[in-house]
């Protein structure tokens, strides 16, 4: 760990994945911001994301620019080693500390099964998305079906981004976040929607530190999320520590994909 800082004087930088539009993270981020800030002690607790892909918020971690990043556990898993990095905290929503991807389709289209898939457009997510392409794309390899050969390939940048594909028929099948599919509250639009299958539970998202991260900011930012209580912040987690071993079926998974790459 790193030498201690003042932290009085510490803007502390939190990255996130662009799992959602930039607008409705920031809103929905700036209570648990402001508790952090407080918890803290720090000068200021301000969220940076960057809307181009998951892995620049690795990057932007590797390289100092922010302090923790909130990212899903493909996206800690896929730079741990290399970067140095270790976990701090897990999300926790309600009593859930997992989620799913789903495969949605328009409810008239062509893909009316996963076996349908072949030949079709298919929506992801990102490349380092666990819900919006490594489970879903473990799940395909599992029954014999490769989507980047046996169908059209498109990566969305977010959840939100594959479900109004979806909605405006631009692609024949999409993966996204199941709480995304949730958020849909329009009756006449859920019902535009089919549901093909939904993937292994995924273990929720982890905020994570690099390991030279000073040691009394790192301390102090976990003891924060921790005081989070349930119900305090409206649509915001609890947390709770996260530990490498949160993440071992995370990394079979991941193993499991690569392996076959290396044979082609």
């Amino acid at each position: 760990p790193g030498a201690p800082i003042k932290l009085e004087e510490k803007s502390i930088r939190l990255g996130r994945i662009p799992y959602r539009s930039l607008r409705e993270m920031m809103t929905q981020a700036v209570p648990l911001l402001r508790l952090l800030q407080k918890k803290t002690g720090a000068k200021e607790v301000r969220l940076v994301s960057n809307r181009n892909d998951y892995a620049s918020v690795i990057d932007a971690l590797a390289r100092g620019n922010i302090d923790f990043a909130w990212v899903g556990p493909t996206a800690y898993l896929s730079r741990r080693d290399k970067d140095a990095l270790m976990p701090v905290a897990k999300a926790k929503f309600g009593s859930e500390t997992a989620y799913r991807g789903v495969f949605i389709a328009p409810a008239k289209g062509k893909v009316q099964g996963l076996e349908d898939i072949k030949g079709s457009r298919i929506g992801f997510v990102d490349p380092e998305s666990a819900s919006g392409y490594i489970y879903p794309l473990y799940l395909l390899l599992r029954l014999g079906i490769n989507p980047h050969t046996d169908a059209t390939v498109y990566f969305l940048k977010n959840h939100d981004n594959v479900l109004r594909a979806i909605l405006a028929g631009k692609l024949d099948v999409g993966v996204c976040l199941e709480d995304t599919l949730n958020s849909l509250k329009d009756k006449n639009l859920q019902d535009k929607i089919i549901v093909l299958a939904k993937t292994n539970e995924i273990p929720s998202d982890v905020i994570v530190c690099r390991q030279d991260c000073p040691i009394n900011l790192r301390e102090r930012f976990f003891e924060a999320l921790l005081s989070v209580k349930a119900n305090e912040l409206p649509g915001s987690p609890t947390f709770m520590q996260a530990f490498d071993e949160d993440f071992v079926e995370v990394e079979a998974i991941m193993k499991y994909i690569n392996s076959l790459k290396k044979k082609k």
